[in-house]
Protein backbone atom coordinates (compact mmCIF):
# COMPACT_ATOMS: atom_id res chain seq x y z
CA UNK A 1 0.00 0.00 0.00
CA UNK A 2 1.51 3.39 -0.77
CA UNK A 3 2.47 5.85 2.30
CA UNK A 4 0.11 8.79 2.40
CA UNK A 5 1.58 11.88 0.42
CA UNK A 6 1.35 15.44 0.98
CA UNK A 7 1.63 18.18 -1.41
CA UNK A 8 3.83 21.48 -0.06
CA UNK A 9 3.94 23.76 -2.95
CA UNK A 10 6.45 22.43 -5.61
CA UNK A 11 8.08 20.18 -3.52
CA UNK A 12 6.09 16.07 -3.45
CA UNK A 13 6.73 15.22 0.01
CA UNK A 14 6.77 11.10 1.29
CA UNK A 15 5.98 10.89 5.16
CA UNK A 16 9.34 9.11 5.63
CA UNK A 17 11.12 10.96 2.72
CA UNK A 18 11.08 14.39 1.01
CA UNK A 19 11.91 15.07 -2.45
CA UNK A 20 13.51 17.96 -3.85
CA UNK A 21 14.52 19.41 -6.54
CA UNK A 22 18.43 20.81 -7.75
CA UNK A 23 16.42 24.29 -7.61
CA UNK A 24 16.19 23.66 -3.56
CA UNK A 25 19.82 23.14 -2.62
CA UNK A 26 19.80 25.68 0.03
CA UNK A 27 17.32 24.06 1.78
CA UNK A 28 19.54 21.03 2.05
CA UNK A 29 22.20 20.67 5.37
CA UNK A 30 25.73 20.81 4.20
CA UNK A 31 26.26 17.38 4.30
CA UNK A 32 23.18 16.30 1.85
CA UNK A 33 23.97 18.98 -0.23
CA UNK A 34 27.94 18.13 -0.86
CA UNK A 35 26.63 14.65 -1.27
CA UNK A 36 24.23 15.57 -4.04
CA UNK A 37 27.16 18.07 -5.88
CA UNK A 38 29.53 15.19 -5.45
CA UNK A 39 27.69 12.54 -7.44
CA UNK A 40 26.02 15.40 -10.30
CA UNK A 41 27.45 18.48 -9.97
CA UNK A 42 31.05 18.31 -9.65
CA UNK A 43 31.88 21.83 -11.02
CA UNK A 44 28.81 23.26 -8.68
CA UNK A 45 31.42 21.96 -5.48
CA UNK A 46 34.14 23.00 -7.03
CA UNK A 47 33.05 26.63 -7.28
CA UNK A 48 31.19 26.12 -3.22
CA UNK A 49 35.13 24.87 -2.24
CA UNK A 50 36.92 27.40 -3.64
CA UNK A 51 34.64 30.23 -2.10
CA UNK A 52 34.73 28.83 1.49
CA UNK A 53 36.18 30.18 4.13
CA UNK A 54 36.79 26.30 5.88
CA UNK A 55 38.23 24.13 2.66
CA UNK A 56 38.94 21.41 5.92
CA UNK A 57 34.87 20.88 6.32
CA UNK A 58 34.48 20.15 2.54
CA UNK A 59 37.78 17.52 2.10
CA UNK A 60 36.78 16.06 4.82
CA UNK A 61 33.10 15.31 4.38
CA UNK A 62 34.12 14.62 0.38
CA UNK A 63 36.72 12.32 1.97
CA UNK A 64 33.69 10.51 4.23
CA UNK A 65 31.10 10.08 1.75
CA UNK A 66 34.41 8.19 -0.64
CA UNK A 67 34.96 5.50 2.25
CA UNK A 68 31.19 5.28 2.14
CA UNK A 69 30.82 4.18 -1.80
CA UNK A 70 34.03 2.41 -0.66
CA UNK A 71 32.33 -0.09 1.57
CA UNK A 72 29.73 -0.77 -0.47
CA UNK A 73 31.91 -1.70 -3.77
CA UNK A 74 34.31 -3.71 -1.04
CA UNK A 75 31.47 -5.64 0.12
CA UNK A 76 29.67 -6.20 -3.57
CA UNK A 77 33.58 -7.03 -5.36
CA UNK A 78 34.81 -9.31 -1.88
CA UNK A 79 31.16 -11.38 -2.48
CA UNK A 80 31.74 -11.92 -6.39
CA UNK A 81 35.19 -13.44 -5.34
CA UNK A 82 33.96 -15.41 -2.26
CA UNK A 83 31.48 -16.97 -5.10
CA UNK A 84 28.31 -15.78 -3.37
CA UNK A 85 25.73 -14.65 -5.74
CA UNK A 86 22.99 -11.95 -5.52
CA UNK A 87 20.41 -14.21 -3.73
CA UNK A 88 22.99 -14.29 -1.33
CA UNK A 89 23.82 -18.41 -1.32
CA UNK A 90 27.12 -19.34 -2.53
CA UNK A 91 28.27 -20.34 -5.94
CA UNK A 92 30.24 -23.67 -6.60
CA UNK A 93 33.26 -24.51 -4.49
CA UNK A 94 35.90 -24.00 -7.09
CA UNK A 95 34.77 -20.85 -7.42
CA UNK A 96 35.53 -19.59 -4.02
CA UNK A 97 38.35 -17.09 -3.47
CA UNK A 98 41.74 -18.54 -4.15
CA UNK A 99 45.20 -16.57 -4.39
CA UNK A 100 45.69 -15.01 -7.69
CA UNK A 101 46.86 -11.78 -9.53
CA UNK A 102 45.36 -8.61 -9.88
CA UNK A 103 44.55 -5.96 -12.36
CA UNK A 104 48.31 -4.25 -12.35
CA UNK A 105 49.57 -7.93 -12.98
CA UNK A 106 47.55 -9.05 -16.04
CA UNK A 107 48.15 -5.57 -17.73
CA UNK A 108 51.59 -5.32 -17.34
CA UNK A 109 52.33 -9.41 -18.34
CA UNK A 110 49.32 -9.69 -20.61
CA UNK A 111 49.25 -10.96 -23.79
CA UNK A 112 50.25 -8.62 -26.70
CA UNK A 113 48.12 -8.63 -30.04
CA UNK A 114 50.01 -6.29 -32.13
CA UNK A 115 51.96 -8.97 -34.32
CA UNK A 116 55.31 -7.41 -34.02
CA UNK A 117 57.96 -9.43 -35.16
CA UNK A 118 60.44 -8.20 -32.56
CA UNK A 119 58.00 -9.13 -29.87
CA UNK A 120 57.91 -12.99 -31.42
CA UNK A 121 61.52 -13.03 -31.29
CA UNK A 122 61.45 -12.15 -27.70
CA UNK A 123 58.84 -14.59 -26.74
CA UNK A 124 60.45 -17.57 -28.38
CA UNK A 125 63.20 -17.40 -25.33
CA UNK A 126 61.16 -15.48 -23.00
CA UNK A 127 63.88 -16.16 -19.94
CA UNK A 128 66.92 -15.50 -22.43
CA UNK A 129 68.61 -11.90 -21.73
CA UNK A 130 68.89 -10.11 -25.33
CA UNK A 131 72.14 -8.39 -24.86
CA UNK A 132 72.73 -5.06 -26.16
CA UNK A 133 74.99 -5.39 -29.53
CA UNK A 134 75.68 -1.40 -29.87
CA UNK A 135 78.39 -0.24 -27.22
CA UNK A 136 76.12 2.82 -27.67
CA UNK A 137 72.59 0.75 -26.89
CA UNK A 138 74.34 -0.39 -23.49
CA UNK A 139 73.51 1.57 -20.45
CA UNK A 140 75.94 0.47 -17.07
CA UNK A 141 76.43 1.19 -13.31
CA UNK A 142 79.74 0.70 -11.84
CA UNK A 143 80.68 0.04 -8.44
CA UNK A 144 77.30 -1.60 -7.38
CA UNK A 145 76.62 -3.69 -4.59
CA UNK A 146 73.52 -5.69 -4.02
CA UNK A 147 71.07 -6.24 -0.79
CA UNK A 148 68.74 -9.14 -0.94
CA UNK A 149 65.37 -9.45 0.41
CA UNK A 150 66.91 -11.52 3.75
CA UNK A 151 69.17 -8.95 4.92
CA UNK A 152 72.67 -10.40 3.39
CA UNK A 153 74.54 -8.40 0.38
CA UNK A 154 77.36 -9.16 -1.85
CA UNK A 155 80.99 -6.84 -0.31
CA UNK A 156 82.16 -7.15 -3.57
CA UNK A 157 81.41 -4.51 -6.47
CA UNK A 158 79.96 -5.02 -9.90
CA UNK A 159 78.47 -3.56 -13.17
CA UNK A 160 74.50 -3.09 -13.60
CA UNK A 161 73.48 -3.41 -17.59
CA UNK A 162 70.37 -2.39 -19.00
CA UNK A 163 69.81 -4.38 -22.13
CA UNK A 164 67.34 -5.40 -24.66
CA UNK A 165 64.70 -7.24 -22.60
CA UNK A 166 66.45 -7.39 -19.04
CA UNK A 167 69.00 -6.67 -16.42
CA UNK A 168 72.71 -8.07 -16.23
CA UNK A 169 74.57 -7.44 -12.84
CA UNK A 170 78.23 -9.00 -12.65
CA UNK A 171 81.20 -8.90 -10.69
CA UNK A 172 84.76 -10.07 -11.63
CA UNK A 173 86.40 -10.46 -8.32
CA UNK A 174 83.95 -12.91 -7.45
CA UNK A 175 83.34 -14.58 -11.03
CA UNK A 176 79.50 -13.59 -10.06
CA UNK A 177 76.25 -13.08 -12.99
CA UNK A 178 72.73 -12.37 -12.55
CA UNK A 179 70.65 -12.16 -15.08
CA UNK A 180 66.53 -10.97 -14.81
CA UNK A 181 64.37 -9.95 -17.45
CA UNK A 182 61.97 -6.80 -17.24
CA UNK A 183 59.16 -8.89 -17.74
CA UNK A 184 59.69 -10.40 -14.40
CA UNK A 185 59.54 -7.15 -12.28
CA UNK A 186 56.41 -6.16 -10.98
CA UNK A 187 57.72 -2.59 -9.05
CA UNK A 188 60.46 -0.34 -9.10
CA UNK A 189 61.94 2.63 -7.03
CA UNK A 190 63.95 4.80 -7.05
CA UNK A 191 65.11 6.49 -4.07
CA UNK A 192 67.34 9.24 -3.53
CA UNK A 193 68.06 11.89 -0.91
CA UNK A 194 71.34 13.52 -0.90
CA UNK A 195 70.82 14.80 2.62
CA UNK A 196 69.90 11.71 4.22
CA UNK A 197 71.07 8.63 2.63
CA UNK A 198 72.49 7.15 -0.67
CA UNK A 199 70.44 6.57 -3.84
CA UNK A 200 69.46 3.12 -4.18
CA UNK A 201 66.65 1.12 -7.16
CA UNK A 202 64.78 -1.73 -5.91
CA UNK A 203 63.21 -4.01 -8.08
CA UNK A 204 60.50 -6.21 -6.57
CA UNK A 205 59.20 -9.15 -8.65
CA UNK A 206 55.89 -11.31 -9.06
CA UNK A 207 57.43 -14.84 -8.59
CA UNK A 208 60.87 -15.63 -6.33
CA UNK A 209 64.49 -15.48 -8.10
CA UNK A 210 67.38 -17.36 -7.57
CA UNK A 211 70.69 -15.35 -6.30
CA UNK A 212 73.26 -18.22 -5.80
CA UNK A 213 71.60 -20.25 -3.43
CA UNK A 214 69.00 -17.96 -1.57
CA UNK A 215 65.69 -17.08 -3.07
CA UNK A 216 64.18 -13.32 -3.14
CA UNK A 217 61.80 -11.07 -4.27
CA UNK A 218 63.51 -8.20 -3.67
CA UNK A 219 66.95 -6.93 -5.18
CA UNK A 220 68.31 -3.65 -3.82
CA UNK A 221 71.52 -1.84 -5.77
CA UNK A 222 73.59 1.00 -3.79
CA UNK A 223 76.33 3.01 -5.17
CA UNK A 224 79.08 1.67 -2.96
CA UNK A 225 81.17 5.37 -3.14
CA UNK A 226 78.56 7.11 -1.92
CA UNK A 227 78.99 5.56 1.78
CA UNK A 228 82.64 5.70 2.16
CA UNK A 229 81.87 9.28 0.99
CA UNK A 230 79.35 10.45 4.03
CA UNK A 231 82.06 8.21 6.37
CA UNK A 232 84.82 10.85 5.64
CA UNK A 233 82.78 13.89 6.53
CA UNK A 234 83.84 13.74 9.97
CA UNK A 235 87.34 14.91 8.90
CA UNK A 236 87.54 18.48 9.58
CA UNK A 237 88.83 19.68 6.24
CA UNK A 238 86.35 21.84 4.27
CA UNK A 239 88.63 21.12 1.10
CA UNK A 240 87.72 17.30 1.68
CA UNK A 241 84.44 17.51 2.59
CA UNK A 242 83.52 19.73 -0.54
CA UNK A 243 85.34 17.05 -2.71
CA UNK A 244 83.38 14.14 -1.48
CA UNK A 245 80.09 16.36 -1.77
CA UNK A 246 80.98 16.89 -5.31
CA UNK A 247 81.53 13.12 -6.07
CA UNK A 248 78.38 12.47 -4.50
CA UNK A 249 76.78 15.11 -6.43
CA UNK A 250 77.98 13.48 -9.46
CA UNK A 251 76.93 10.13 -8.65
CA UNK A 252 73.36 11.05 -8.12
CA UNK A 253 73.85 12.27 -11.62
CA UNK A 254 74.91 9.30 -12.96
CA UNK A 255 72.14 7.24 -11.17
CA UNK A 256 69.47 9.75 -12.47
CA UNK A 257 70.60 9.27 -15.89
CA UNK A 258 70.66 5.85 -15.82
CA UNK A 259 67.68 5.21 -14.11
CA UNK A 260 65.74 8.00 -16.91
CA UNK A 261 67.84 5.52 -19.84
CA UNK A 262 66.00 2.37 -18.62
CA UNK A 263 62.57 4.14 -18.83
CA UNK A 264 63.25 4.64 -22.02
CA UNK A 265 63.67 1.34 -23.16
CA UNK A 266 60.80 0.13 -21.10
CA UNK A 267 58.74 2.41 -22.82
CA UNK A 268 59.85 1.34 -26.34
CA UNK A 269 58.85 -2.49 -25.23
CA UNK A 270 55.02 -3.34 -25.93
CA UNK A 271 54.82 -5.92 -22.45
CA UNK A 272 56.49 -3.48 -20.32
CA UNK A 273 54.60 -1.36 -18.34
CA UNK A 274 56.68 -0.79 -15.62
CA UNK A 275 57.34 3.14 -14.19
CA UNK A 276 59.85 3.53 -11.66
CA UNK A 277 58.17 5.03 -9.19
CA UNK A 278 59.27 7.65 -6.44
CA UNK A 279 58.04 7.63 -2.62
CA UNK A 280 56.22 10.36 -1.78
CA UNK A 281 58.16 12.11 0.98
CA UNK A 282 55.18 13.86 2.37
CA UNK A 283 53.82 10.48 2.61
CA UNK A 284 56.08 8.91 5.06
CA UNK A 285 55.10 7.55 8.88
CA UNK A 286 57.48 5.10 10.88
CA UNK A 287 56.29 2.30 12.68
CA UNK A 288 56.98 -1.09 13.15
CA UNK A 289 57.05 -4.20 11.32
CA UNK A 290 57.81 -7.66 11.38
CA UNK A 291 61.09 -6.76 11.79
CA UNK A 292 60.40 -5.50 15.01
CA UNK A 293 62.70 -2.32 14.70
CA UNK A 294 60.89 0.96 13.72
CA UNK A 295 61.15 1.66 10.15
CA UNK A 296 60.45 4.79 7.48
CA UNK A 297 57.32 3.79 5.72
CA UNK A 298 56.16 5.83 2.30
CA UNK A 299 53.67 5.64 -0.24
CA UNK A 300 54.46 5.74 -4.01
CA UNK A 301 51.36 5.53 -6.89
CA UNK A 302 50.91 2.36 -6.32
CA UNK A 303 52.68 0.98 -3.31
CA UNK A 304 53.13 1.26 0.07
CA UNK A 305 56.37 0.57 0.91
CA UNK A 306 59.88 -0.12 2.98
CA UNK A 307 63.38 0.24 2.13
CA UNK A 308 65.50 1.12 4.20
CA UNK A 309 65.35 -2.09 6.74
CA UNK A 310 65.41 -5.73 5.80
CA UNK A 311 63.42 -7.92 5.18
CA UNK A 312 61.71 -5.04 3.02
CA UNK A 313 57.95 -4.32 2.32
CA UNK A 314 56.68 -3.87 -0.95
CA UNK A 315 52.65 -3.80 -0.86
CA UNK A 316 50.69 -2.90 -4.20
CA UNK A 317 47.82 -0.92 -3.32
CA UNK A 318 45.32 -2.96 -5.89
CA UNK A 319 45.53 -6.25 -4.00
CA UNK A 320 44.57 -4.87 -0.62
CA UNK A 321 41.32 -5.75 0.61
CA UNK A 322 40.99 -3.33 3.70
CA UNK A 323 43.20 -1.39 6.32
CA UNK A 324 42.39 -1.60 10.06
CA UNK A 325 43.78 1.67 12.10
CA UNK A 326 43.31 0.55 15.68
CA UNK A 327 44.06 3.04 18.55
CA UNK A 328 45.77 0.76 21.00
CA UNK A 329 46.75 3.65 23.32
CA UNK A 330 47.69 6.73 24.32
CA UNK A 331 49.34 8.36 21.05
CA UNK A 332 49.79 5.62 18.91
CA UNK A 333 47.46 3.15 16.36
CA UNK A 334 48.68 0.05 14.77
CA UNK A 335 47.81 -0.21 11.05
CA UNK A 336 47.30 -3.83 9.53
CA UNK A 337 46.65 -4.59 5.78
CA UNK A 338 44.06 -7.60 4.98
CA UNK A 339 45.14 -8.28 1.09
CA UNK A 340 42.23 -9.57 -1.19
CA UNK A 341 43.10 -13.02 -1.70
CA UNK A 342 42.97 -13.58 2.33
CA UNK A 343 46.31 -14.77 2.84
CA UNK A 344 47.30 -15.75 6.21
CA UNK A 345 50.30 -13.77 6.42
CA UNK A 346 48.91 -9.93 7.12
CA UNK A 347 50.89 -7.08 7.12
CA UNK A 348 50.73 -5.36 10.86
CA UNK A 349 52.79 -1.95 11.63
CA UNK A 350 52.77 -1.33 15.16
CA UNK A 351 53.36 1.89 17.36
CA UNK A 352 52.59 4.49 14.49
CA UNK A 353 52.45 7.94 16.09
CA UNK A 354 49.13 9.34 16.12
CA UNK A 355 49.98 12.13 15.01
CA UNK A 356 50.24 10.60 11.33
CA UNK A 357 46.86 9.36 10.84
CA UNK A 358 45.54 12.07 9.54
CA UNK A 359 48.15 11.59 6.66
CA UNK A 360 47.51 7.72 6.21
CA UNK A 361 44.08 8.47 6.15
CA UNK A 362 44.54 10.62 3.05
CA UNK A 363 46.43 8.92 0.85
CA UNK A 364 44.30 5.77 1.61
CA UNK A 365 41.65 7.25 0.65
CA UNK A 366 43.56 9.37 -2.43
CA UNK A 367 44.32 5.58 -3.28
CA UNK A 368 40.66 3.99 -3.00
CA UNK A 369 41.56 1.62 0.00
CA UNK A 370 38.58 1.22 2.10
CA UNK A 371 39.90 1.28 5.96
CA UNK A 372 38.06 1.58 8.95
CA UNK A 373 39.09 3.31 12.85
CA UNK A 374 38.39 1.22 15.93
CA UNK A 375 40.05 -0.50 18.84
CA UNK A 376 42.31 -2.77 18.47
CA UNK A 377 41.15 -6.60 17.17
CA UNK A 378 41.95 -9.97 18.34
CA UNK A 379 40.49 -11.93 15.75
CA UNK A 380 43.12 -11.19 12.87
CA UNK A 381 44.98 -14.88 13.05
CA UNK A 382 41.43 -16.84 11.78
CA UNK A 383 39.58 -14.07 10.34
CA UNK A 384 40.67 -15.62 7.03
CA UNK A 385 39.78 -18.92 7.42
CA UNK A 386 36.56 -18.29 8.83
CA UNK A 387 35.52 -16.09 5.88
CA UNK A 388 36.59 -18.67 3.11
CA UNK A 389 35.45 -21.53 5.09
CA UNK A 390 31.91 -19.71 5.28
CA UNK A 391 31.44 -16.68 3.03
CA UNK A 392 27.31 -16.91 2.77
CA UNK A 393 27.82 -15.85 6.26
CA UNK A 394 30.28 -13.23 6.55
CA UNK A 395 28.34 -11.17 3.36
CA UNK A 396 25.36 -11.56 5.15
CA UNK A 397 26.58 -10.21 8.57
CA UNK A 398 27.64 -7.38 6.31
CA UNK A 399 31.12 -7.82 5.53
CA UNK A 400 33.71 -6.19 7.25
CA UNK A 401 31.40 -3.67 8.78
CA UNK A 402 31.98 -4.82 11.79
CA UNK A 403 35.30 -2.93 11.94
CA UNK A 404 33.37 0.22 11.98
CA UNK A 405 32.26 1.55 15.20
CA UNK A 406 30.15 4.04 13.69
CA UNK A 407 27.94 1.73 11.80
CA UNK A 408 24.25 2.96 12.91
CA UNK A 409 25.37 6.18 12.33
CA UNK A 410 26.48 5.63 8.34
CA UNK A 411 27.80 8.57 6.32
CA UNK A 412 24.96 7.95 3.83
CA UNK A 413 22.70 9.54 6.41
CA UNK A 414 20.88 12.04 4.12
CA UNK A 415 18.71 13.61 7.07
CA UNK A 416 15.52 12.58 5.79
CA UNK A 417 15.57 14.44 2.42
CA UNK A 418 15.96 12.60 -1.16
CA UNK A 419 17.59 14.42 -3.78
CA UNK A 420 16.45 13.95 -7.13
CA UNK A 421 19.12 13.81 -10.26
CA UNK A 422 18.86 16.59 -12.75
CA UNK A 423 16.72 14.11 -14.67
CA UNK A 424 14.18 13.16 -12.11
CA UNK A 425 13.93 16.76 -11.23
CA UNK A 426 13.38 18.28 -14.54
CA UNK A 427 10.13 15.28 -14.78
CA UNK A 428 8.85 16.12 -11.38
CA UNK A 429 8.76 19.73 -11.78
CA UNK A 430 7.02 18.80 -15.34
CA UNK A 431 4.21 16.42 -13.61
CA UNK A 432 3.92 19.54 -11.14
CA UNK A 433 2.54 22.01 -13.89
Amino acid sequence: MEAPRETLGETSVCKSKKKISICDLHLLDFKTRLKYSIRYSPYFILEEFQRSDNQEIYLEEMRKHNQWKLSRQVKKRTALRLGVGRSGTPDSPDKKVAAKRYPLDAVTRGSDSSGDSDSDEEDANPGELKLATKESRLIKLSDITIHLDGGRYRETTGTLEAHVNGFRYSTFSANFQLDFMYYDIKHSFFQVDEEKMMPLLHLHFYDDIMVGTEKTKNIQFHFVHTLAGRKRYVDGSDKIEEENQKRDMGIVKDFRKFVYEVEAIWDSLPKVMLPIDPPVRRCEFHGVPHSKTMSVFAVTMFCLIQLAETPFVVVTLSEIEIVNLAQVGAGQIDMTVVFKDFRPDLLKIRSIALASLTGIKKWLNIADVKYYENNEYDGWETMGKEITDDPKKFIDNGGWEFLNPDEASSDSDSGGWEVLNPDEASSSDSDNL
